[in-house]
Order: structure tokens, then sequence, then C-alpha cells
């Protein structure tokens, strides 16, 4: 039957199939990315709050992202219209039907082992078939609109579908966090992915329906050598999309554990990264190509410079030049370096998309290559380097990147244009002589004696520094990040070597809460994160220490290249493992280990735990306790950029705790850091005899609602 007899629907009908299609690559996109942070709620306290948790997440996402590609591009290619709206729906209702988003518990990790294939395993019974079904929605609908709509682009549905992207990414952390437990998010969550199966459905029948109008036009676009590919396209479909990738990802870790570690600060990258794919692919005519190689070559040398600087901030301050950006400033620049690279690359993707035909290949490919660089970030690089490397790669790399494109910009310029050919040869020798300059600049001043332990694994970077050596301050540090984990004096002098530095000085918290049990002769202390193991130098021969620590590198640093542990003449245990989920198992195991002091050193560093300051964690604490009327909670509530104080007082209040803050300023001749303890106890005697030292220019009368295990939210407590 040719094209002209076939019944054709109302303009009514056709607007109203737009919305559907419309209503429903929004709806997929938007749950797509609020099942992301929920899932991640979940399992975050399993795997002890590191980064890394939310990494290895999002590489699962992208790869069952291109499962889906892959599934709509072989369900387009090879089955007959028919087959392909029966077998999507079945999948559909398998997905509503047996999915749940709940994880089980069995997953929970028993020991420290990297948990990277554990957390993929229970992603893909937790969310796999749904995450899976709302991935086929984006190219599975936009081919099916394609046949439906035969003149109309379908590409402005990809920048539709960013859109929802982006407003499940700004509203999880902002709204829906803040007003329900994860419990009823989960609920919501599943209800709208029920009415997602609904519509999605409704389009697969709809558009087998009406798609048999379309024949005569997709024979006609069959002949149009236009729609054809060539070798070189595949191979840009993943490269530049593998690249961008990269860079987002290396921008992320390289923000949140070297420049700021502020909570929430990885929103940033992701916004602008969804953000590049929106603008590109609203319209080609966004990408203004020249322009933009040529903004993202100026921020990239930028970038380079600056991070020389960093790199390189002992031996150029040894020459007298110690200059570092505020780092509000340095999340700007590296921002807009990120956007303007991603910009690059998904602009050059737009302009050389294909037709409709090839649509479901082109997404495939697309998503291989985000895939790609998740891949390279979150598991190669990690066992490569010692070092977030992967950031300077992305960074060198993409000035190449750019000289490409201003080379493929001019080139189009050339025909019979030597001015054309002379500004191509301008920005090429540029572009190599600022690489090879920089790299030469790099390697000279690179200092390879800095640190002298350095390793990396799947809770981040672990840095010993040995400084001010051959004075009487000789003394290492370790580093995670940007933080400081503890510092040691270097001496055959074993009493100076037990001197207690950094956060542990005499006029701390903690000091004095271990003080407070220098009349019982056998004193029972649990340290929550290890550090170097300054805990141990207050130790006295017949106390009993014992320490928890979930990075496997900091335990084989603090007791190689630190002394604390060595030198500790109390009984002591280090145990392996989240804090937590070993004191939980213990419990239940063998009773109360009957502490009398617990001492939570984790929430200074670039991510904070949040399942170790929960008023279930907080029972689990007293339980542990010898004696609630005594014994005493001692926890680290120092921190750049939140203020643990509000959810310090709900507990207290909870379990019937009194409290007492006490700060204390940093000692540079000393190696003492400015210090600020909160510590929850029963105990009288501690309580006469100790009084608040509280810190000055913040609100102390500040109130959150109690945190539980399925309802916190960090950004009530930004400062």
């Amino acid at each position: 039957m040719s094209q002209s007899t076939q019944p054709h629907p109302s303009p009514v009908s056709d607007r109203w199939l737009g919305v559907h299609f419309a209503f429903a690559i929004t709806l997929s996109a938007f749950l797509l990315f609020q099942v992301q942070p929920i899932i991640g709620k979940f399992i975050l306290p399993w795997f002890g709050g590191s980064p890394a948790v939310w990494t290895t997440c999002m590489l699962f996402f992208q790869c069952l992202l291109f499962a889906g590609y892959a599934y709509a591009h072989a369900s387009i290619r090879f089955l007959p219209r028919a087959a392909q709206m029966g077998l999507h729906i079945v999948l559909l209702v398998l997905a509503v039907a047996l999915f749940s988003i709940a994880p089980d518990p069995a997953f929970k990790p028993s020991d420290s082992s990297d948990p990277t294939w554990r957390i993929i395993k229970l992603l893909s019974f937790a969310v796999g078939l749904p995450y899976f079904m709302l991935a086929t929605t984006g190219p599975l609908v936009q081919a099916w609109f394609s046949r439906v709509f035969p003149g109309k682009s379908p590409y402005r549905l990809y920048s539709l579908s960013n859109m929802g992207s982006f407003a499940a990414l700004l509203t999880y952390p902002f709204l829906f966090e803040t007003i329900w437990g994860v419990q009823t998010q989960t609920f919501v969550w599943r209800v709208a992915f029920a009415m997602f199966a609904v519509v999605c459905a409704a389009i697969a029948y709809l558009s087998f329906r009406h798609s048999a109008q379309a024949d005569g036009a997709r024979e006609a676009r069959a002949a149009d050598p236009g729609s054809g590919i060539t070798w070189f396209h595949p191979i840009a479909w993943v490269l530049l999309p593998a690249w961008a990738s990269m860079v987002f990802l290396a921008t992320t870790n390289h923000m949140c554990q070297d420049v700021a570690p502020i909570p929430f600060l990885w929103i940033v990258p992701l916004s602008l990264y969804l953000l590049t794919f929106i603008i590109c692919f609203d319209h080609e005519r966004w990408y203004l190509r020249r322009t933009t190689a040529l903004l993202m070559l100026a921020a990239v040398v930028a970038v380079a410079g600056d991070s020389l600087f960093y790199f390189l901030r002992d031996g150029l301050e040894g020459i007298g030049f110690s200059h570092r950006m505020p780092y509000w400033q340095e999340v700007i620049l590296l921002s807009t370096t990120m956007f303007l690279i991603c910009m690059v690359c998904h602009g050059e993707i737009v302009r050389i998309r294909p037709h409709a035909d090839h649509l479901t290949l082109f997404y495939m490919l697309v998503s291989l290559g985000g895939a790609l660089g998740g891949v390279f970030v979150s598991l190669i690089a990690p066992r490569l380097w010692t070092d977030y490397y992967e950031w300077s790669l992305t960074i060198y790399g993409s000035l190449l990147l750019a000289i490409a494109v201003l080379l493929a910009a001019s080139l189009k310029q050339m025909k019979g244009d030597a001015g054309a050919k002379g500004e191509a040869w301008k920005y090429a020798l540029a572009a190599l002589g600022a690489v090879g300059g920089l790299l030469l600049f790099r390697t000279w001043m690179s200092d390879p004696n800095r640190y002298i332990d350095q390793a990396r694994n799947f809770y981040g970077v672990s840095q010993i520094a040995e400084t001010d050596v051959g004075t009487p301050l000789h003394h290492r540090t370790m580093w995670h990040g940007g933080t400081a984990h503890g510092k040691q004096y270097v001496s055959d002098d074993i009493a100076k070597r037990r001197i207690p530095l950094a956060y542990y000085g005499e006029h701390t918290g903690i000091s004095k809460a271990i003080h407070a049990f220098d009349a019982k002769a056998s004193a029972r202390v649990c340290t929550i994160g290890l550090g170097i193991g300054t805990t141990a130098a207050f130790a006295r021969p017949g106390d009993s220490y014992r320490f928890y620590e979930i990075n496997d590198e900091v335990i084989r640093q603090a007791e190689t290249l630190f002394t604390h542990l060595s030198d500790c003449p109390a009984e002591k245990e280090l145990v392996a493992g989240d804090a937590r989920l070993m004191l939980e198992q213990e419990l239940q195991q063998g009773g109360s280990h009957r502490f009398d002091l617990i001492a939570v050193d984790a929430f200074s560093g670039d991510s904070v735990p949040t399942h170790l300051i929960t008023t279930e964690a907080m029972k689990l604490y007293v339980d542990h306790l010898a004696d609630k009327n005594e014994g005493i909670i001692c926890m680290n509530i120092k921190n750049r950029y939140i203020d643990l104080w509000p959810v310090v007082k709900g507990l207290a209040r909870e379990h019937g705790l009194k409290l007492r803050r006490i700060t204390a300023p940093q000692d540079s001749e000393r190696l003492f850091y400015e210090t600020d303890f909160a510590l929850l106890t029963n105990n009288e005697a501690f309580l006469a005899s100790t009084t608040d030292v509280m810190p000055t220019g913040v609100n102390l009368d500040k109130e959150v609602p109690l945190w539980r295990d399925d309802f916190n939210n960090l950004s009530q407590i930004l400062k």
C-alpha cells in the first residue's frame, strides 16, 4: 500500500503523541539520575563512605547505559516492529514486578578488601533491570519518533532527556533528600517508574500503529548518500565522548580530593557535563567551533600552568615563589575548562552525527565511549598509578585536542587561502610549544623525593611527607588528598616520638577525654579512624587500645613509617574494615567491648561518612561502653566546610547524654593543628572538671532534624 493510501492521524493526535514522546523521554532521564543517589545513599555506609563508592556506581551506570543503548540498536536493527514492541513491553512488566531498590544486606562487606566488584554485583541485583530499561528509552524512543515523524529531527529529544537528568541532579540533594527518608524516596521512585512503564508501553504500541506511514519516506532516505557513514565516524563517536568522560571524572576527582573537599562539589562538574549535551544537541548552531576551541586552548593552558604550581609547590617555594590561587577561583577555572573541553567533544560529535537511520548506532557508540572513559578512570588508573595522574593526562591531551580542532577549522577554509593555512600552522606550533614547554618545566622542577611513600587504592591516595630534616622539628606527615591525618617526630628518642602532635595536643578534647581515666589502672579505648595511630601515644601499660581502619594502605603506612603503634606499651588490637560494620558484628557475636572511651575521628577529610554519626550509630557506641554513666564518646568535628555541631546536639539529646565542646588553637611551633572536639557523656566528674571552649563566629544555636540512617542531609549543615 502506498503512503498516500495510509490513514493519517489528525494534527491533534500527532501533537498528543509528540507530547507522550517528550514526557516519556524526560521522565526516564529524570528517574535514571534519581535512582543513582538513592541507591548510593543505601550502600555508601556499607563501604565506608568513600568517594570511590560513588565513582564505582558511576562506572556501573555508564556500562549499563551502554548495554541499554546496544539493546536499542539491536532491537531497531534486527527485530520486526511487532517483536520490538512485544519484547519491550514484556521487559517493562518484569522490571516493574521484580525489582527492589533496597539492596540485600548479604552484600555488606566482612573485611577491608577492595569492594569494587561487590558493589557492581550488588547494583546489578538491586537496580539492574529497571536502570537498563530506563537506559534503552533515549535511543529507542527517538528511533520510534523518527519513524512516526519522518520529517522531524529526533535529536532535540536527546537534549530534552538531558534536561530531565539535569533536573534530577539538582533536585535530589536540595529538595527530595531534605524532605523524605530513603525508604520514602524508594517508594515514590517505584511509583514513578511504574507510571513510566505504562507510558512507555503505550508509546511502543502507538508507534507500532503509526510508523507504517513512514515507510515511503524511509525508502527515499535509504537512497540518500548523505545518510551513510564512513570508517571515521564510528571511531570519532567513541573517542570524543570517551575523552569527555575522562575529563569529567578526572576533574571531579581532582577537585574533590586535592582542591576543595566540599560536600556536593561533585554536582558542579556533573551538571556542566550534562549541560554540554543539552546545548550541543539542542541545535548545532550553539557550538561555535573556532571560538569554543580557542577559549578551550586558553583555559587548558591556564589550568596546566596552575597545576604546575600545585605539583611543584615545594620546588617553587625553594626559589622564593609560593603563590596558590584561592580554592573558589580554582574551582571556577577547573569547571570552566572542563565545560569547554566537553563542549568541544560533544560539539564535534553533533557536527558529524548521522541521519536518523543510524541513530541507535550513534547513541550506542557514544555511550560506549562514555563507559570506556569511566573504566579508565575508575578501574585502570588506580591500578596503573599511585596518584591522580589521569588528571595531568587529560589536561595535556586536551591541548592536543584543541590543536586538532583549530587545524580542522582552519583547513576547511584553506581552499586558495594562504592566510588560513598560515593561521593553522601558527595554532599548531604555539600549542605544541606550550605542551612541550610545560612538560619540560614540570620535569625540571619536580621533586621525586617530596614523598617518602605514596599509595593509591579504592579509598584514595595516601602520601607520607618528611619535612624539617636535620632540625629539632624533623617529622613525618600522613596526607590523604588535601587533609593531614597525623604528624610524628622522627627521632631516636622514644619519649619525643610519643609526643602527640597535630590534632592531639594537651589542650584538645581528645587529650582531656583520655586523661579522664588516668585514675583507672586499666582504661579501654576505641579509636575509629587509625590515621598514624596517634591515640596510642596516650597509652599506659595495662591499658587496652582497639583501632578500626578501613584503608589497608593507611594501616601499612602507620605500621611501617610511623612508630606510635610499635612504641605503644598497652595491649593493642587493629581491626581492618568499616568500624560500624565491625562493631555491629562484634556486638552480635560477642557482646559489648565495654570501652571507657570511644574516639570517632573520621570527619575531617574529603568525605563525611554519615553512617558514623546517625542515631543508630550512636546507640551502637553507647552499647559498647562499659558504663553509660561513666564512658565518653569523643568526636572530632573539625571540618572546613560543614558544621557537625547541630547533628551532635541532636544525638546527645536523643540518647540522654550531656555535651562538652572543646576547641584548641593552632600552634605551628609545636606542630599542633586547630581542633574542635565534641564530647558526649554522663560522667559527672569529667563534666564538673571540664568547661566548654566554644568557637567564635559560628551559629551555636542552629538545629537540624535528628540524623538517622534513613534520613540525613549534608546541605543543611554547610558552612
